[in-house]
């Protein structure tokens, strides 16, 4: 699959948060690498958003909805304005990250500015492993083989990119983008 399928997997059968795992992803393209501790922070400054918010419009759009009686085209109507909602529920995560992100770096050069490097080459591929290995501690203790397999496959299309594009190819693939632009 691809890496929105991924993504989707990721969140759908291992309750991980796409949004962070962008992320994620944007802060190791970017050279940033996250501590375990940092991405509970990140975490933390979305969960408000994702539990009031972002989950139940899903939970609404794919099982509720399903359950009243409606005749078939109001309910795909109201399924499309839900996933509207939803989405931009989630653009609004992406938005406290990037802010997150410019606050806890603002010290050292903004969120883009302490590049991690290994003999003097920022590694992209190492910093996703990272943030993601961040990330799993947090959720997953230890992560079972299926996940650790689909974050490998969510690395490997990732790590594609990283070393085949630049930084905007990445955002146009993942989506993820200064929210304020």
């Amino acid at each position: 699959p691809g890496v929105a399928a991924c993504c989707l997997r990721l969140q759908d059968e291992f309750g991980l948060n796409v949004n962070l795992l962008l992320f994620l992803s944007w802060m190791a393209q970017s050279g940033r690498h996250l501590t375990t501790p940092e991405v509970a922070q990140a975490l933390q400054a979305i969960a408000p958003l994702e539990t009031s918010a972002t989950q139940p419009l899903r939970k609404l759009r794919r099982t509720t909805l399903k359950t009243l009686d409606l005749p078939a085209s109001w309910q795909q109507e109201w399924k499309q304005k839900l996933l509207a909602a939803e989405l931009y529920a989630e653009q609004m995560q992406q938005a406290v990250l990037y802010q997150w992100a410019q606050a806890q770096f603002q010290g050292d050069g903004g969120a883009l500015g302490a590049i991690a490097s290994i003999n003097g080459k920022t590694d992209g591929k190492m910093l996703l492993h990272a943030n993601l290995h961040s990330y799993t501690q947090l959720v997953a203790a230890p992560p079972t083989p299926d996940l650790q397999d689909m974050l490998q496959n969510f690395q490997d299309l990732l790590s594609q990119e990283f070393h085949s594009h630049n930084a905007d190819s990445i955002q146009n693939l993942t989506g993820y983008t200064n929210p304020k632009t």
